[in-house]
């Protein structure tokens, strides 16, 4: 679609367009020309699928965020001036909170607040903003005297704004999952799956939650095993293990499509 004249003729009267690349394959990896940066990049501004379309100022703040939708080029070009719109007033009100804290005298007040607004933000602009205040609530209250690193965490796993030291204090902080923040790190990792050499990494923070036994969000984590199971069976072959994880699936209960893959799992013999 972005090569149809309908679209590029008109959207570029109003943007510069950008595209990075982000290939599975070793031969196309090979051609990226800085795959470094791009991946500086991707975690900056918490991309987790592909395509995934950024509407952004000059200076790098997102105003509208989208994926593919199957729409005509003309249908498209109205949902970015719609997000156009409607992405630089909600800016306008987060630099304005962003305002409120850099002359707050009681910063964790505003920092609370930030936690509240990111987890019922829904895609919505502004999260790199409201992120990066929550983490400086990190910084101001490092022994979590005030309580707030609970609600921080969660808002930032939520709204897909976790980084790798944010996922990491989530891990130390509910490592038996009490608070779900388990099941939300594995929900990242899962989300975060953009080549099969991620697998590895996903199938370690699965293992990892269903260590603790603790289960909020049933069918959730029934993805999760359901996925794993998956995984195992046909990328990675491992037929021992994807019959585990199909098995632990199946107590928790799936859906009439799952039950067929994990009947195909469970009946399939293991290779001599």
């Amino acid at each position: 679609m972005y090569e149809k004249d309908a679209f590029s003729a008109k959207v570029t009267e109003d943007y510069v367009l950008v595209v990075l690349d982000f290939p599975s394959g070793d031969e196309a990896k090979a051609l990226v020309p800085n795959p470094e940066r791009n991946e500086e990049l991707k975690n900056k501004y918490g991309i987790t699928g592909f395509p995934t379309v950024l509407l952004m100022t000059p200076e790098g703040e997102v105003f509208g965020r989208s994926g593919y939708t199957g729409a005509t080029p003309e249908d498209y070009l109205a949902d970015v001036v719609t997000k156009r719109a409607e992405g630089k007033a909600a800016l306008a009100k987060i630099k304005q909170i962003n305002a409120e804290f850099e002359a707050a005298e009681d910063k964790m007040a505003v920092v609370k607040k930030v936690a509240g607004l990111l987890a019922n933000l829904d895609g919505a602009p502004g999260a790199e903003t409201l992120s990066a205040i929550l983490r400086k609530g990190f910084e101001l209250d490092p022994e979590n005297k005030s309580g707030f690193k609970l609600d921080a965490l969660k808002a930032l796993l939520k709204s897909g704004q976790s980084n790798d030291a944010d996922l990491a204090m989530a891990v130390e902080m509910d490592p038996a999952n009490e608070h779900g923040l388990m099941e939300a790190v594995v929900a990242n990792a899962m989300d975060g799956l953009a080549s099969l050499d991620d697998l590895e990494g996903f199938l370690t923070s699965a293992d990892a939650l269903f260590a603790t036994g603790k289960v909020h969000n049933k069918e959730l984590v029934s993805t999760f095993w359901l996925n794993s199971a998956f995984f195992c069976h046909k990328y990675l072959e491992k037929p021992a293990e994807a019959k585990v994880w199909a098995q632990r699936a199946k107590d928790l209960g799936v859906d009439e499509e799952g039950m067929e893959i994990i009947n195909e799992i469970l009946g399939s013999a293991d290779p001599a």
